[in-house]
């Protein structure tokens, strides 16, 4: 139903979607005026990204298509969303040691991380109508004339 959902969270969805666009349409449509968008996704511009372009696999998150934040901002503006926030979380490589990578991914590239998460709502112009006054029906006879008071 359009405008039924408060708010949608997709978790790397939109990485495996033909027409990422069209999706994100759709969801314009069924989110109510002020909706919250939440998407999480997978960010090529990472550690985890460089590891992508070496593994060639049809399986898992290394055979969607990565889209990178600026992207995604766009075709959030495009859609029809308020893009707000966005963040970066996990910053080692695709392996158990280096956890140390952690804190320092937070500190020195916090754009970076292999995830991010955009929190986007739905913004919508609402319409005034606008009174044509060439039109009004009073005249000046019409109107209550002012009287003068004296005081003693």
């Amino acid at each position: 139903m359009p405008e039924s959902i408060d708010t949608m969270v997709l978790f790397h969805v939109l990485e495996f979607a033909k027409n990422p666009k069209t999706v994100l349409k759709e969801i314009h449509r069924s989110l109510v005026n002020g909706g919250y968008l939440i998407i999480l996704g997978f960010n090529p511009h990472s550690i985890w990204g460089i590891n992508k372009l070496f593994k060639k696999s049809d399986k898992n998150i290394w055979s969607g298509k990565w889209l990178s934040p600026g992207k995604m901002y766009r075709l959030l503006h495009e859609a029809g969303f308020d893009a707000g926030d966005y963040q970066t979380v996990y910053f080692r490589p695709p392996m158990k040691k280096m956890l140390f990578m952690e804190g320092l991914g937070q500190i020195f590239w916090p754009y970076c991380g292999a995830s991010y998460m955009f929190v986007a709502r739905k913004t919508s112009v609402a319409l005034t109508p606008i009174v044509n006054l060439s039109k009004q029906t009073e005249t000046i006879e019409e109107l209550p004339q002012p009287t003068s008071r004296t005081t003693q």
